[in-house]
């Protein structure tokens, strides 16, 4: 009702060139002005406050820096200094409230102020369309506190995700046996969907949060790199070294901790003493109070409601037979399954590695580990084989050999389909997907690659393919859900 109120006020206000009117404590919206600091994210979403509010009612705010004379009436994003009570936030903290003739978005990061910008648009200014708003001094309009991991990792849903008051999934998409639809190619308005190392745009990559993100938004699963430390704990970790993702530099040769950066050379206890910087982590990225969780703990969040590739497999492997994955190191998966009573979460996802015999895992093997599995388990794993159009066409020989004999689906991963750009490529794909069409083709478009976004992913879905790995994953979900161009999913 909000949104068609909305709707019917913007379309009134164009009719008579005039902003729509809404009042703050007696205060014209209009006679706001925004301030943010003078550079960074936090400006980035000041100014992209300023053209969402233009869009939804046509008040166009001025975006000052922070330096600047102060105004009358300010709506303030992230500036302490403005702020005379200068409260303390941790990091997943958010406080709106009012305070010296100014609105306060308030936050302990930019997430934080990110989740308050999107709550006032989507949330509250519907409410300011009906009637003027009052608020009392230093009262705070909304709030929101960090929850305490043990909370979210009984029960993810608990963890409140920073694009919430921004994207709201479909209650099917969240469901494990949609998702398992979407492996076999039961349901072709589902296709199936990955996020490249967790939800990377909202959380550390290759975090607990970033993993509960991605299911809370509707994913069908996620991509993790896989490592094991010194005393043989599996966790996330994509580089050999903790230099990039964590605040090692800080804390090297500190109170007993390793001076060497490799991953391997820490005992986990140690490694629990770091914490993850955002994002693709660097010097430049803000530390969060997140840590680098371990498999054991994806293995549970993820049992029923996430799918999950293990990259980084030279450093593994799924169980222990003679001669498969033999040149990995004898860091095995399947004890680490047993204890978390989760056999169908990991996909068997990779095939081959490159020229030499040493470096395959045929489909032959990986119906070698499926078998293993469900022996032991009375569980059977799922596929996501990894196969090339290219080098001997291992793409369609996985697949016919998978739908032969796989005790679950024959899904196989392209490799290449639609990264390299190789001349040939798509056709290859189209011919591929048309000739074996119940069978799940998934490619990748990731780390900055130009097809990342919705023009790639309707090339890659007209291709045939009908799995997804993304580094956009609530892009790629509005894709899915509201843009894509073709009568099957209408």
């Amino acid at each position: 009702m909000r949104n068609i109120l909305l709707t019917i006020l913007l379309l009134t206000a164009a009719l008579h060139a005039e902003p729509i009117n809404i009042v703050i404590n007696g205060v014209p919206l209009k006679d706001f002005v925004i301030v943010a600091p003078a550079e960074g994210a936090v400006a980035k979403t000041a100014k992209s406050f300023a053209d969402r509010l233009k869009q939804k009612t046509e008040i166009a705010l001025p975006v000052v820096a922070a330096d600047a004379p102060p105004a009358t009436h300010e709506i303030v994003l992230g500036v302490p200094s403005r702020d005379a009570a200068a409260p303390q936030f941790a990091y997943d903290d958010i406080a709106v409230y009012w305070e010296n003739g100014s609105l306060h978005f308030a936050g302990g990061s930019r997430f934080s102020i990110g989740t308050a910008v999107n709550w006032f648009l989507n949330e509250k200014l519907p409410e300011l369309l009906e009637k003027p708003l009052q608020i009392a001094e230093n009262e705070r309009i909304f709030s929101s506190s960090a929850v305490e991991r043990d909370v979210y990792m009984a029960d993810p849903t608990k963890l409140p995700v920073h694009w919430r008051f921004s994207w709201k999934p479909e209650d099917a998409m969240l469901q494990w046996q949609t998702k398992i639809d979407a492996l076999y190619r039961r349901n072709p308005k589902r296709p199936l969907l990955i996020a490249h190392r967790s939800d990377a745009r909202n959380y550390p990559e290759n975090s607990i949060e970033g993993i509960i993100s991605a299911y809370q938004m509707g994913m069908s699963g996620v991509e993790l790199d896989l490592r094991f430390t010194k005393d043989g704990i599996g966790i996330l970790q994509h580089d050999e070294t903790l230099t990039r993702m964590t605040d090692f530099n800080d804390l090297k040769g500190k109170d007993g901790l390793p001076e060497s950066a490799k991953v391997e050379d820490w005992t986990f206890a140690q490694i629990r003493k770091l914490h993850l910087r955002e994002g693709r982590g660097g010097p430049m990225a803000a530390l969060t109070p997140y840590v680098i969780p371990t498999l054991e703990e994806i293995l549970t969040i993820a049992k029923e409601r996430l799918f999950i590739i293990l990259d980084k497999h030279p450093n593994w492997r799924y169980v222990e037979i003679d001669g498969i994955q033999s040149k990995a190191k004898p860091n095995y998966i399947f004890p680490i399954m047993q204890k978390t009573g989760n056999y169908t979460s990991c996909l068997i996802a990779f095939g081959r590695l490159g020229s030499s015999p040493e470096k395959e895992f045929t489909a032959e093997q990986a119906l070698q580990v499926q078998k293993y599995i469900f022996e032991k388990s009375g569980q059977k794993p799922y596929f996501l084989l990894r196969g090339w159009i290219n080098k001997a066409q291992t793409a369609r020989k996985y697949a016919e050999h998978l739908k032969k004999e796989s005790l679950t689906n024959a899904g196989v991963i392209i490799n290449g389909a639609f990264y390299g750009e190789r001349p040939g490529m798509e056709e290859a794909t189209k011919k591929l997907c048309s000739d074996m069409p119940d069978v799940l083709f998934l490619s990748w478009t990731v780390n900055k690659h130009p097809n990342d976004n919705p023009a790639g992913w309707q090339r890659i879905y007209d291709a045939g393919i009908r799995g997804f790995m993304t580094d956009n994953p609530i892009g790629l979900l509005r894709f899915i859900v509201n843009d894509l161009k073709t009568a099957e999913v209408q």
